[in-house]
Protein backbone atom coordinates (compact mmCIF):
# COMPACT_ATOMS: atom_id res chain seq x y z
CA UNK A 1 0.00 0.00 0.00
CA UNK A 2 1.18 3.52 -0.69
CA UNK A 3 -0.31 6.73 0.62
CA UNK A 4 0.06 10.50 0.68
CA UNK A 5 0.77 12.37 3.90
CA UNK A 6 -2.03 14.92 3.77
CA UNK A 7 -1.26 16.71 7.00
CA UNK A 8 1.49 16.40 9.58
CA UNK A 9 2.02 18.31 12.80
CA UNK A 10 5.27 17.10 14.41
CA UNK A 11 4.73 15.51 17.82
CA UNK A 12 0.96 15.73 17.43
CA UNK A 13 -0.64 14.18 14.34
CA UNK A 14 -0.22 12.68 10.92
CA UNK A 15 -2.96 12.01 8.39
CA UNK A 16 -2.51 9.59 5.49
CA UNK A 17 -4.73 9.16 2.45
CA UNK A 18 -4.31 5.74 0.87
CA UNK A 19 -3.85 5.59 -2.88
CA UNK A 20 -2.88 2.17 -4.18
CA UNK A 21 -0.97 -1.09 -3.93
CA UNK A 22 2.74 -1.85 -4.20
CA UNK A 23 4.02 -5.29 -5.20
CA UNK A 24 7.73 -6.07 -5.46
CA UNK A 25 8.46 -2.36 -4.82
CA UNK A 26 6.41 -1.30 -7.88
CA UNK A 27 3.18 0.73 -7.73
CA UNK A 28 0.39 -1.28 -9.32
CA UNK A 29 -2.29 0.10 -11.65
CA UNK A 30 -5.51 1.01 -9.87
CA UNK A 31 -7.93 -1.87 -10.38
CA UNK A 32 -11.53 -2.44 -9.29
CA UNK A 33 -10.53 -3.87 -5.90
CA UNK A 34 -8.16 -0.97 -5.19
CA UNK A 35 -10.78 1.60 -6.19
CA UNK A 36 -13.01 0.36 -3.34
CA UNK A 37 -10.54 1.60 -0.68
CA UNK A 38 -8.42 4.16 -2.54
CA UNK A 39 -8.95 7.54 -0.92
CA UNK A 40 -9.51 6.15 2.56
CA UNK A 41 -7.75 7.77 5.50
CA UNK A 42 -5.57 6.63 8.39
CA UNK A 43 -5.00 9.21 11.14
CA UNK A 44 -2.67 9.16 14.16
CA UNK A 45 -3.12 11.74 16.91
CA UNK A 46 -0.98 12.16 20.03
CA UNK A 47 -2.35 13.91 23.11
CA UNK A 48 -0.64 14.53 26.43
CA UNK A 49 -2.33 14.94 29.78
CA UNK A 50 -0.67 14.92 33.18
CA UNK A 51 2.56 13.53 31.77
CA UNK A 52 0.87 10.67 29.94
CA UNK A 53 0.83 10.45 26.14
CA UNK A 54 -2.07 8.76 24.37
CA UNK A 55 -2.09 7.65 20.74
CA UNK A 56 -5.49 7.75 19.03
CA UNK A 57 -5.86 6.01 15.67
CA UNK A 58 -8.73 6.68 13.29
CA UNK A 59 -9.26 4.36 10.33
CA UNK A 60 -11.51 4.72 7.33
CA UNK A 61 -11.94 1.09 6.20
CA UNK A 62 -14.01 -0.95 3.82
CA UNK A 63 -15.76 -4.03 5.20
CA UNK A 64 -13.25 -6.15 3.21
CA UNK A 65 -10.36 -4.89 5.35
CA UNK A 66 -11.83 -4.99 8.87
CA UNK A 67 -10.68 -8.55 9.64
CA UNK A 68 -7.14 -7.80 8.42
CA UNK A 69 -6.82 -4.65 10.52
CA UNK A 70 -8.40 -6.33 13.57
CA UNK A 71 -5.52 -8.82 13.47
CA UNK A 72 -2.64 -6.67 12.20
CA UNK A 73 -3.20 -3.39 14.04
CA UNK A 74 -2.71 -4.62 17.62
CA UNK A 75 0.62 -6.16 16.57
CA UNK A 76 1.76 -2.96 14.87
CA UNK A 77 0.67 -0.74 17.75
CA UNK A 78 2.49 -3.00 20.20
CA UNK A 79 5.69 -2.43 18.20
CA UNK A 80 5.08 1.34 18.18
CA UNK A 81 4.58 1.24 21.98
CA UNK A 82 7.85 -0.65 22.49
CA UNK A 83 9.79 1.78 20.32
CA UNK A 84 8.24 4.83 21.98
CA UNK A 85 9.06 3.62 25.47
CA UNK A 86 12.75 2.94 24.86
Amino acid sequence: MFSDVVFCTPNHSVYFQHIGEIKNFVAQPIDEATERWSGSFENYILTEKAGRTTLKVELDLTADHIAFFDEAFPKGLHSVKQLAEQ
